[in-house]
């Protein structure tokens, strides 16, 4: 059997609407994987690293994150082609990039619009 898990559980920081792009806390110098902290993307700086649940939830309650190397539901905040690279907007939705240096989550394994619920295969790094 692989040892692979598709889901990881962190504490919220802040409310985590479902199915956004999720970070690490890295305010102030604290590492969310020091702290096991997430908190909503809020643009293609934000250190990215998975996809919230399909539940919302509140601030310091548990958030599943699906994890790198699985195929995830997501938000999309504008046009997507399959095969663009998703990068987060300041509401943790993803949009399609090619900005050098942006950071992005993954790969569009769907088309959509604005607010249409789509795929990504999800493989944060930078463009």
């Amino acid at each position: 059997m692989p040892n692979v898990r598709e889901w990881l559980v962190f504490k919220a920081k802040g409310a985590i609407g479902a199915r956004l792009i999720t970070a690490f806390d890295n305010a102030a110098g604290d590492s969310g994987a020091a702290t096991g902290e997430a908190l909503v993307a809020n643009g293609a700086a934000a250190a990215v690293f998975g996809v919230s649940g399909t539940r919302a939830v509140a601030d310091g309650e548990t958030v599943e994150v699906a994890a790198p190397g699985s195929v995830a539901q997501v938000v999309y905040g504008g046009t997507v082609d399959a095969g663009d690279f998703l990068t987060a907007n300041a509401t943790g939705k993803a949009v399609a990039t090619t900005t050098a240096g942006a950071r992005i989550i993954g790969i569009a394994a769907a088309d959509g619009v604005a607010n249409d619920i789509g795929e990504v295969l999800i493989s944060p790094g930078s463009v």
